[in-house]
Protein backbone atom coordinates (compact mmCIF):
# COMPACT_ATOMS: atom_id res chain seq x y z
CA UNK A 1 0.00 0.00 0.00
CA UNK A 2 1.26 3.50 -0.80
CA UNK A 3 2.39 5.54 2.18
CA UNK A 4 0.12 8.45 1.24
CA UNK A 5 -3.01 6.40 0.58
CA UNK A 6 -5.35 4.84 3.08
CA UNK A 7 -7.47 1.86 2.19
CA UNK A 8 -10.93 1.54 3.70
CA UNK A 9 -11.50 -1.87 5.23
CA UNK A 10 -14.88 -3.52 4.78
CA UNK A 11 -16.66 -4.90 7.83
CA UNK A 12 -15.37 -8.45 7.42
CA UNK A 13 -11.83 -7.25 6.68
CA UNK A 14 -11.86 -4.99 9.72
CA UNK A 15 -12.99 -7.82 11.99
CA UNK A 16 -10.28 -10.08 10.56
CA UNK A 17 -7.71 -7.33 11.18
CA UNK A 18 -8.94 -6.81 14.74
CA UNK A 19 -10.32 -3.33 14.00
CA UNK A 20 -13.94 -2.58 14.89
CA UNK A 21 -16.01 -1.99 11.76
CA UNK A 22 -17.80 1.38 11.47
CA UNK A 23 -21.44 1.11 12.46
CA UNK A 24 -22.58 3.43 9.67
CA UNK A 25 -21.61 1.02 6.88
CA UNK A 26 -23.03 -2.39 7.74
CA UNK A 27 -22.59 -5.24 5.30
CA UNK A 28 -25.81 -7.23 4.93
CA UNK A 29 -25.25 -10.97 5.14
CA UNK A 30 -25.36 -13.03 1.96
CA UNK A 31 -25.39 -10.10 -0.44
CA UNK A 32 -28.63 -8.42 0.53
CA UNK A 33 -30.81 -11.35 1.62
CA UNK A 34 -31.62 -9.47 4.82
CA UNK A 35 -32.81 -6.43 2.84
CA UNK A 36 -35.00 -8.62 0.64
CA UNK A 37 -36.63 -10.26 3.64
CA UNK A 38 -37.15 -6.90 5.31
CA UNK A 39 -38.82 -5.52 2.18
CA UNK A 40 -41.14 -8.54 2.02
CA UNK A 41 -42.08 -8.07 5.69
CA UNK A 42 -42.97 -4.42 5.08
CA UNK A 43 -45.00 -5.35 1.99
CA UNK A 44 -46.89 -7.95 4.02
CA UNK A 45 -47.53 -5.41 6.78
CA UNK A 46 -48.94 -2.95 4.20
CA UNK A 47 -51.18 -5.70 2.79
CA UNK A 48 -52.49 -6.62 6.25
CA UNK A 49 -53.10 -2.96 7.18
CA UNK A 50 -54.97 -2.39 3.91
CA UNK A 51 -57.21 -5.40 4.63
CA UNK A 52 -58.19 -4.16 8.10
CA UNK A 53 -61.27 -1.97 8.58
CA UNK A 54 -60.66 1.75 9.15
CA UNK A 55 -59.78 2.54 12.75
CA UNK A 56 -58.82 -1.05 13.64
CA UNK A 57 -55.25 -0.03 14.48
CA UNK A 58 -56.10 3.11 16.46
CA UNK A 59 -54.66 6.60 16.14
CA UNK A 60 -51.02 5.57 16.71
CA UNK A 61 -50.81 3.85 13.30
CA UNK A 62 -51.79 6.94 11.30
Amino acid sequence: MDAGRRRHLGGREAVAAGVPAPLSTPEPPLGGVLAGRTNRLFQEARRVRAALPDGALGDHAA
